[in-house]
């Protein structure tokens, strides 16, 4: 499974999410996370929904699927 759907199968359920608070539970490195979540923004499966506590932006799944 490429790391774009692992990365969307796990933040299906979580209503916000940040890169780092998925690479630690996941096991998908952060870089790795980086270089995929640019693509998932410009497809719409994903959007930017603001900044978390520790200046990280945060994530939510929108819908769809690859």
């Amino acid at each position: 499974m490429s790391t774009s759907k692992k990365f969307l199968e796990f933040i299906k359920g979580k209503p916000e999410i940040t890169l780092r608070e998925v690479a630690d539970t996941t096991g998908i490195s952060y870089r790795q996370l980086q270089r995929v979540i640019g693509p998932l923004v410009q497809s719409g499966l994903v959007r930017e929904s603001g900044v978390g506590q520790r200046g990280q932006k945060v994530y939510v799944y929108v819908g769809g699927g690859l």
